[in-house]
């Protein structure tokens, strides 16, 4: 897997996520579906997450964090049409106009 790093935002309208992403490989923002498991707080705690990247199915966990007024976000379990990828994202982010924006990266097996 190449490279990635780019920007996230996250919103909650009506009772539902929305998410949405850019990234150095493309050249619009996707959206990202962003489903919370339970305990979810508002942007704090679990998600499930998918979305459609080089027209194949992404998947993965995402964990948001607070602490010293930034959120820290980690997306694990990574998959890519199912099969496992030995790579995690990372991000950290602020709430603006009621949307959690933040900048992410790609993080080999090594660098957690």
């Amino acid at each position: 897997m190449n490279e990635v790093f780019g920007v996230f935002y996250l919103y909650l309208a009506e009772g539902n996520y929305s998410g949405e992403f850019f990234n150095n490989h493309l050249n619009s923002f996707r959206d990202e579906n962003i489903v919370p498991n339970p305990g979810t707080q508002g942007y704090i705690g679990t998600f499930q997450t998918n979305w459609m990247e080089s027209g194949k199915m992404h998947t993965a966990d995402l964990k948001i964090t607070f602490e010293n007024n930034i959120y820290s976000l980690l997306w694990s379990n990574v998959q890519i049409e199912g099969e496992i990828q030995q790579v995690t994202f990372s991000g950290r982010g602020i709430l603006e106009n009621d949307r959690l924006v933040c900048v992410y990266k790609m993080n080999s097996p090594l660098q957690k």
